[in-house]
């Protein structure tokens, strides 16, 4: 167990046998040791503390939906029974033209953070005692976050280099007139009144 720790923390602390496995994993540093099984297995200790991913977080695939907006519509009586039409202000988050999303003006740009692999955190291995590693993880101060290093000569200026930008929009509510009739009698748990049409929901 002690060995195993120790080679994964040889592992993390040199940049060159760290680049190895980030490029090519278990198989690349057991090469790069020359083949003489000095690294069997140093990445069982990784599965342990990691899931099995060297410290690397597995990035979600696709462009990821935005989250569903509520606004509050104040309207009265009169305007549930002539109908109207109310307008609203909303914000949202557009791909900035300047850059099209990519953070940068120029191609290349925009490079994936060394230091975290691209998932704005890092996570390091410290020694605290024989034989015991303690684990410790927090925000990637290279990229900070973001996963990503922009060239500053080539940053985006309209959106600072985040890709989108703030966009306001008025949008028309439409209200249907909405009228009730008093055609029935008041009877116990039932409401008097009938409903005769409705106003249409509106989803955001």
């Amino acid at each position: 167990m002690f060995k195993l720790i120790s080679q994964a923390y040889e592992v993390l602390a040199d940049h060159d046998k760290r680049k190895l496995y980030d490029e090519g994993g278990e198989k690349a540093i057991r090469e790069g040791a020359g083949g003489d099984g000095a690294f069997h297995s140093p990445m069982d200790i990784f599965e342990m503390f990691f899931g099995g991913s060297g410290g690397r977080r597995q990035q979600s695939q696709g462009p990821r939906k935005g989250r569903s907006t509520k606004h509050q519509l104040k309207v009265t009586l009169e305007d549930l029974y002539n109908g109207t039409v109310k307008k609203i202000a909303a914000n949202k988050n557009v791909i900035c033209k300047g850059c099209e999303g990519t953070g940068g003006t120029k191609e290349g740009a925009v490079q994936k953070c060394y230091s975290c692999k691209g998932t704005g955190i890092q996570v390091k291995l410290q020694q605290i005692g024989l034989g015991m590693m303690q684990q410790t993880q927090g925000m990637c101060k290279d990229c900070r976050g973001r996963g990503e290093i922009v060239d500053p000569e080539y940053a985006c200026k309209e959106c600072n280099s985040k890709k989108v930008v703030g966009e306001k929009k008025v949008l028309e509510v439409h209200i249907d007139k909405v009228y009730y009739s008093l055609d029935e009698r008041w009877r116990p748990n039932h409401l008097p009144w009938r409903r005769r049409s409705g106003t249409r929901n509106r989803t955001w």
